[in-house]
């Protein structure tokens, strides 16, 4: 229960931290502003905001900027923007170069303004009244011209006395079979697009720092406790990191700035697809509903079938496939809730964990492959995920340890007495085998005097609590570094560690000493003498069998006294 309420509130607190600097960070507003016939007119003073330009934008394909002829600049062709290219019956391929134009006026004359570009999957040069202020690859009319670049980055200029600027922007694509004029840019003021692009870079450097640390953790965790679950959620986080890094602003793309763009966007689909076999192991491996392995088996064959296809099909092929993953992904929905329904309904332990997690990555997936599409959406739920999850394996993990303990303390506790039995006694002696230090050690081999006449006289029930008395007494004797065992029937061990030769004298004459008062039982006043042997130990020199003996023998000698 302790490590229960410990682990909700460091999650809590996670979740309302991260919630809390993410919207801190994301204070710009993104304001949505629609052209008209390739012409707006924008007010820019406001630094909290940038506007996204959308709607029509002149179109000009098959032109580059320069080979617009003038006169068909007067009347141009317009397209609404966002805008997706037309694909080629013949090869499936949305294959070809354009040029976009859009006429902006109301800027403050002299004042610098800024322009921040996602990425357009292909490649791009951005121009402001026919200077070139942001490029992505190289745009070329040809394949072999052509070098395609997913970066996102901003570019800056300073408005003209008109107030008005011209945003032509070039864009070829001959590496996806999906082409077009994907992502509209954000304009505004220079600082404001500053800030809006560092807060970004922000965000995804710490989700995925965060990301890497917990799956380190859960690498760990599974070193520790050999299990699936841990493994399977260090592969989860793998996943999140390497979709984090291959799309938004494609940090990959600044660690491997010529990585070829089919690369990086293979490496997008391969994570994003993993997400759904790593999501249904773990959903079999933590057993809320007992099920056949085959399910557990298609989740795990799927993995390297789903390497191959995403690593080894034509391009078209692989964007097409999103349409059959999206099919998957609504008919895993239902059976994930119907399972996590399931197990709310036999209220099994800590399900509540479970069902927070899996369902925020049900509405993670279910936005990804909706028109509600957010930038950070599934990584947000993701690690959501993860983190209701890992409560919820870390509570299992605990509970397992802690019947573990149990089990392990039944093993080497004395039930009548509560003092460790034979087998903590050798492990104990294991250890100090082991030991190099120079302390003294002494086992004392102690057997009651008279217990068998009182326990053949007054039963057992009273017999059992003179051995629940005389360990108490024997505890109450030794110090802090000694130990206590019962051994079996009225035979105890006292393991003593001491720093001088006379205090093994002493220990022995506390105990003798503590013996000569009577237990006072019943009604009845019960004399229980103590018979004490003892041998010195010396590590390394022989068995602790034949040192245990020797104290064993010493014991008897003392008996013999005693009678």
């Amino acid at each position: 229960m302790k490590q229960k309420l410990i682990a909700t509130f460091f999650l809590v607190i996670i979740v309302i931290g991260f919630v809390g600097w993410v919207q801190q960070v994301q204070q710009i507003k993104l304001i949505p502003v629609h052209a008209v016939d390739g012409h707006l007119n924008v007010t820019l003073n406001d630094v909290r905001q940038l506007n996204n330009l959308l709607g029509d934008w002149q179109y000009y394909p098959g032109l580059l900027a320069n080979e617009i002829p003038t006169g068909q600049t007067e009347n141009p062709q317009t397209v609404v923007v966002e805008h997706k290219w037309d694909k080629d019956p013949a090869t499936g391929y949305a294959y070809g170069f354009a040029t976009y134009r859009l006429i902006v006026t109301g800027l403050q004359p002299g004042s610098m303004y800024g322009v921040y570009i996602q990425d357009e999957f292909s490649a791009y040069s951005l121009m402001i009244n026919g200077n070139l202020i942001l490029q992505n690859g190289q745009v070329g009319k040809v394949q072999s011209d052509y070098t395609p670049r997913v970066y996102s980055d901003t570019g800056y200029f300073i408005a003209d006395q008109s107030g008005q600027t011209i945003i032509t922007i070039e864009i070829a694509n001959f590496s996806r079979s999906n082409g077009g004029f994907w992502n509209a840019p954000l304009i505004g003021q220079a600082k404001t697009i500053e800030k809006h692009f560092n807060n970004l870079l922000s965000i995804e450097v710490m989700i995925l720092a965060f990301v890497l640390a917990l799956g380190v953790l859960f690498v760990l965790l599974s070193l520790w406790q050999r299990e699936n679950r841990s493994i399977l959620m260090a592969a989860f986080l793998l996943m999140i990191a390497l979709r984090m890094v291959s799309t938004g602003i494609h940090l990959i793309q600044i660690v491997f700035p010529n990585m070829p763009l089919m690369a990086i966007i293979r490496i997008e689909y391969l994570s994003g697809y993993l997400f759904i076999p790593l999501a249904g192991m773990l959903l079999e491996e933590f057993k809320i509903k007992r099920s056949k392995p085959i399910l557990f088996n298609i989740y795990l064959g799927a993995i390297p079938a789903t390497i191959l296809f995403v690593l080894l099909v034509p391009n078209a092929v692989l964007t097409e496939s999103f349409v059959y993953v999206q099919i998957v992904i609504i008919g895993l929905t239902a059976y994930t809730l119907y399972i996590l329904v399931n197990g709310l309904r036999h209220n099994y332990k800590d399900f509540v964990y479970a069902t927070i997690g899996f369902s925020s990555l049900i509405i993670g997936g279910l936005i990804e492959i909706s028109p509600l599409k957010n930038r950070y959406g599934l990584f947000f739920t993701s690690i959501l995920f993860v983190l209701f999850i890992s409560v919820f394996v870390v509570i299992q993990i605990a509970n397992v340890k802690s019947k573990h303990d149990l089990l392990e303390s039944e093993i080497l506790r004395d039930p009548l007495t509560g003092l460790g039995n034979r087998v903590a006694m050798f492990r104990q002696l294991d250890h100090w085998q082991k030991s190099r230090d120079q302390a003294q050690r002494s086992i004392l081999f102690l057997d009651l005097n008279r217990f068998k006449s009182i326990n053949d006289t007054f039963g057992h029930a009273l017999g059992d609590e003179v051995l629940r008395l005389s360990a108490n007494r024997l505890q109450n004797c030794i110090r802090s570094t000694d130990h206590v065992y019962r051994i079996g029937g009225d035979e105890f061990v006292i393991l003593a560690q001491t720093n001088a030769l006379d205090q093994d004298k002493l220990l022995v004459e506390r105990i003798k000493e503590s013996f000569t008062h009577s237990f006072i039982l019943n009604d009845r006043e019960l004399s229980v003498g103590i018979s004490v042997g003892i041998e010195h130990f010396v590590p390394g020199q022989e068995s602790s069998d034949a040192i245990l003996s020797r104290s064993d023998a010493r014991m008897y000698e003392d008996k013999r006294k005693n009678s």
